[in-house]
C-alpha cells in the first residue's frame, strides 16, 4: 500500500486487503492472508456491535502473540480500543488495569482464562468474554463469533485523533499508567518504522517474538510489518530454540530482538545455519554493548544491524 495515503489504521486494513491470497499473519493454529484477515476483522467488527458493544469502548487481551490477538487490535479500525495486557503482572496488579481501563470485552487465550474468568466476574463493565482457544461456559468462542457474523459491517466514522489502543506502561518506578495512541500517532509510526526503523518491506518474513503488549513488539513492529505487506511470524513468546527453529523453518529475513535476547542468539551453534535468509535484525529495550555486536556482526554476517530505540 501507500502509506502517505492513510490517516487511520482502518485504511492500512482495507488497503492491505488488496494483495489478497498473500499470507499476511501466521501462527502454530493459523494462516491467514491478507484479504481473510480484513474479512475476519469485519466479522469481528458485526459480531462486537450485534453484541452491543460501542466503538470507544476498550476490549482488553490477555495472552500471548496469535494470529487471533493481531486481528482483535486490528478492531481498532472501527473505533475500539483494545487494551493488550502484560500477562507477566500478578492477578492483582492485572485486577488494578481492569479496573482503569473498564473494559466492555475481555478477550483470553487458553493459558490465561481461567485467570480472565475470575477477572470478569469482579469487573463490572465486562459485558462479553470471548475465549481464543475452545469454548467456556460464559464465554463465546473467537472462531464463533467469527462464523456467526455474515455479511458486511458497516464501519463508525474514525477520525485521525480518535484513540486506536491503549498500552500501559510497565510499572517500573510506580503503578502502570496507560497511553493512549491515537490512530494518526499510530500510522505516522507504522510509515517511519517500516520505512526506516526496521526497513521491513513486502518482500520480507518477520518473525515476532517481542510481546504486543509492549509498545515495541506492537506498534513498533508487528503493525508497521502488516503495513508494509511483510509477512509476519507469530511466535507465542520468546524462546531460545523455538527462536533457531522458526528462523530456519520460515526462512525469516527480518527480526526485532532486544540485545539479551540476540546474546542467546550468537551463542547457539545452530545460529549461523538456522540464520541464512535473515538480512536484517532491529534491537532495541537497552544499550547494545559494543564487543557483544561485534561478535553477532561476526557470527551473523550476512545480516545488517540496526539500533532502535532504548
Amino acid at each position: 500500500m501507500s502509506f502517505p495515503d492513510a490517516k487511520v489504521f482502518g485504511d492500512i486494513v482495507r488497503a492491505q486487503s488488496s494483495l489478497g491470497a498473500k499470507i499476511a499473519f501466521r501462527d502454530d493454529v493459523a494462516e491467514v492472508s491478507f484479504e481473510d484477515f480484513g474479512r475476519r476483522v469485519e466479522r469481528l467488527v458485526q459480531g462486537l456491535l450485534a453484541a452491543g458493544i460501542r466503538p470507544g469502548q476498550r476490549i482488553a487481551l490477555l495472552g500471548r502473540n496469535s494470529v487471533a490477538f493481531a486481528e482483535w487490535v486490528a478492531t481498532c479500525s472501527a473505533g475500539f480500543i483494545p487494551v493488550p495486557l502484560n500477562w507477566r503482572l500478578s492477578r492483582p496488579e492485572l485486577e488494578q488495569l481492569l479496573a482503569d481501563c473498564t473494559p466492555a470485552v475481555i478477550v483470553a487465550d487458553s493459558v490465561w482464562i481461567e485467570v480472565a474468568d475470575e477477572m470478569a466476574k469482579v469487573v463490572s463493565s465486562v459485558k462479553m468474554r470471548v475465549a481464543v482457544a475452545e469454548g467456556r461456559e460464559g464465554w463465546t468462542s473467537h472462531e464463533d463469533l467469527i462464523r456467526r457474523s455474515e455479511g458486511s459491517a458497516t464501519y463508525p466514522a474514525v477520525q485521525p485523533d480518535d484513540v486506536a489502543c491503549l498500552i500501559y506502561t510497565s510499572g517500573t518506578t510506580s503503578a502502570p499508567k496507560g497511553a493512549s495512541i491515537s490512530h494518526r500517532g499510530l500510522v505516522e509510526n507504522c510509515k517511519a518504522s517500516a520505512t526506516q526503523a526496521i526497513g521491513v518491506t513486502a518482500a520480507d518474513v518477520v518473525l515476532c517474538v517481542m510481546p504486543m503488549f509492549h509498545v515495541g513488539g506492537l506498534c513498533y513492529y508487528l503493525l508497521p510489518s502488516y503495513g508494509a505487506g511483510a509477512t509476519v511470524v507469530l511466535r507465542p513468546m520468546f524462546d531460545l530454540a523455538d527462536l533457531v527453529s522458526s528462523l530456519k523453518s520460515h526462512a525469516v529475513t527480518n527480526v526485532h530482538l532486544v540485545p539479551t535476547m540476540l546474546g542467546d542468539l550468537i551463542g547457539h551453534p545452530e545460529a549461523p545455519a538456522a540464520a541464512a535468509a535473515l538480512r536484517r535484525i532491529v534491537y532495541a529495550g537497552s544499550a547494545m554493548p559494543v564487543a557483544h555486536l561485534k561478535r553477532a556482526i561476526g557470527v551473523l554476517s550476512g545480516c545488517s544491524f540496526s539500533q532502535s530505540y532504548g
